[in-house]
């Protein structure tokens, strides 16, 4: 776990980066653990992911990206229980469902900027 001072510098570093090729940023939020109780770390003993730790982070990933005037779209209601392959990490139909409302978000943020200019969307660039 990153302490959420170095999530916050992170994340800010990232859009600094972003912006240097151009202003039109989308973050996307987490997406939430599927079961009913927390699940561990593999590689370490007594640590787990839960909800409530990755609400706190989406909740500052959504505060930073108000605050730095770039677009957030949460994921944490996007994927169905169903759709987790060990009910932390989407399995093909969880992607696929990201990969739509994505697209749409898209659409929806930029589909009237100018044909040729650049968006940023996580860690890749887009030509409109």
């Amino acid at each position: 776990k990153v302490p959420m001072e170095e999530f916050e510098l992170n994340i800010k570093t990232i859009i600094a980066e972003a912006r240097k090729c151009t202003n039109n940023v989308l973050l996307l939020g987490f997406t939430r653990a599927q079961t009913k109780d927390s699940i561990p770390f593999l590689w370490k003993e007594n640590k787990y992911y839960d909800n409530r730790t990755i609400n706190k982070y989406d909740e500052k990933l959504k505060e930073i990206c108000k605050e730095e005037k770039v677009h957030y779209f949460s994921l944490s209601k996007l994927i169905k229980k169903c759709e987790y392959k060990d009910g932390l990490h989407p399995d093909n139909n969880g992607h696929e469902a990201i990969s739509k409302a994505v697209y749409e978000k898209v659409h929806e943020l930029f589909i009237n900027k100018k044909k040729g200019e650049k968006i940023w969307i996580e860690n890749y660039y887009y030509q409109m």
